[in-house]
């Protein structure tokens, strides 16, 4: 029987690639039983797959300045943020990714003599848990395509495509960077936009999704790179398919 060792992983919330910092990541998904026991059941219960949840356990070490401070914003912050995360580091175009839009993050730093500086997070997730693919992964300098890869599927009526990105470094005088992402089939003749992502200028993150149905199975993100200075923009694109109906 085959077993998976975790030597290294990708851990990414928002700006921050805490790959560095972490040291355990657990996402565990559970579906609340819905009791649908009846008069013909002859004394059993019947039950049904009811509301399904998921949460982000994160824990590692930190430095005492950087990213703890952020950490700190990002708790005490009203807004949602992707968390996403790989068994591969660093991860690579077509490694599985799971990644979810979180809220109600958490944040605890571990404090103790003569111990590393340590820290947990919580967060609940605000999308559906998606087992998905890394669609590029690049420290991009100049306008340019991701390599398409195919899903293998195409997305149906009432299924989704969800998308995360996330920005980890910039650098520049004044850079910019607009990401597309796109579809189509293979040889990529006739792109069609499915989601344009709001211009990044610093770090950051994205998180979104495409309404099935969608009958290309190839897709692809398109960057333009702009500023001066030499702009460079560090980032993960994640897309992932979400069966929408139990």
């Amino acid at each position: 029987m085959a077993k998976i060792v975790v030597k290294n992983a990708t851990v990414l919330l928002h700006s921050l690639n805490l790959s560095s910092y972490s040291n355990n990541c657990g996402i565990p998904l559970s579906i609340e039983p819905g009791d649908a026991t009846n008069f013909a059941g002859d004394g059993w219960r019947s039950r049904v797959p009811g509301l399904r949840d998921s949460e982000w356990n994160i824990e590692g070490f930190l430095d005492h300045v950087d990213p703890e401070a952020t950490l700190y914003a990002y708790a005490s912050g009203l807004t949602s943020r992707p968390l996403g995360a790989s068994l591969t580091n660093p991860v690579a175009a077509s490694d599985v990714m799971y990644f979810a839009d979180c809220v109600g993050l958490s944040y605890q730093p571990n404090k103790a003599i003569g111990n590393m500086y340590g820290y947990s997070i919580n967060a609940k997730e605000a999308s559906p848990l998606t087992r998905g693919i890394c669609l590029e992964t690049i420290v991009r300098t100049s306008t340019g395509n991701s390599t398409p890869i195919d899903l293998g599927v195409a997305i149906a009526a009432g299924e989704r495509l969800y998308y995360a990105c996330w920005v980890t470094a910039v650098a520049g005088t004044t850079p910019t960077l607009d990401l597309v992402l796109e579809s189509d089939t293979v040889g990529f003749a006739s792109a069609t936009t499915r989601a344009t992502l709001s211009q990044f200028t610093t770090v950051g993150s994205a998180f979104g999704y495409v309404d099935g149905a969608v009958t290309d199975t190839y897709w692809r993100v398109n960057a333009t790179v702009g500023g001066s200075g030499g702009p460079s923009f560090t980032y993960v694109f994640a897309i992932g398919r979400v069966v929408r109906s139990i």
